[in-house]
């Protein structure tokens, strides 16, 4: 298709402009610009496309399934909560090239509690059941509206479930996720950048409910050594 044509050259030319050193924001504008792309294209390459060092660090520290099971899972609450919604409303699903699924919804601050919320809950709640953890930590946004509910509520389904756990709000989340000992269920760049062990579980979730149901957009191979034609802007 034409739009995928034109999303993987982009994609080259902006993977092209990080490895040497661009701005991420600076390097979008020039290829976005250039290539007359939308909104959610846009959003496609940002959230997909990382320098290679920073993507092979980042997937290095993703562990198996397996390797969740008798150790202490750390859930990025909004993070995980806000994929697995997304992709209940079959919405955008991306696999960046950092090893990670991630949705471009662009709602974490705004989140509202909703009739999907519930669904994916369980969802959540019945893939930790399945992966056996020693226990399930998930850490909320305490500023966003109504965190002490959803906190409540992931509280009783553990128990409901017979898994140790708990959730809690913090007005610093990112502190919380990096300084608590486990493995940390994030997408977050961030955070990823800040921890030793990590694991997906939105795409573990999609493995097992949406392989079949929801697209998701990979990056393609981009090779670098190729001879780049675009004429790049002097840094």
């Amino acid at each position: 298709m034409k739009n995928e044509r034109k999303l993987l050259e982009a994609a080259k030319d902006y993977k092209y402009l990080l490895e040497r050193g661009y701005n991420k924001k600076s390097a979008l504008r020039f290829v976005g610009e250039r290539y007359l792309l939308n909104e959610t294209e846009r959003h496609i390459l940002y959230r997909t496309i990382f320098p290679e060092k920073e993507a092979t660090q980042r997937r290095e520290k993703l562990v198996k399934e397996s390797e969740v099971e008798n150790n202490r899972l750390v859930v990025d609450c909004y993070n995980v909560l806000i994929t697995v919604e997304t992709m209940l409303k079959n919405g955008i699903i991306l696999k960046a090239d950092n090893g990670y699924i991630r949705d471009i919804s662009a709602i974490f601050r705004k989140y509202k509690i909703t009739n999907l919320t519930e669904k994916a809950l369980n969802l959540i709640i019945q893939a930790i059941k399945n992966l056996k953890p020693a226990e399930a930590i998930f850490i909320l946004d305490q500023p966003i509206s109504k965190s002490g509910e959803l906190a409540a509520k992931i509280r009783n389904l553990l128990q409901k479930h017979n898994i140790k756990g708990t959730a809690k709000t913090t007005k610093h989340p990112d502190k919380e996720l990096t300084q608590t000992p486990g493995i940390i269920a994030t997408s977050d760049t961030i955070i990823l950048d800040k921890v030793k062990k990590t694991f997906d579980l939105p795409a573990y979730i999609f493995k097992k409910h949406f392989k079949n149901k929801t697209k998701i957009i990979k990056p393609k191979h981009i090779n670098l050594n190729q001879k780049h034609k675009q004429k790049i802007p002097h840094k």
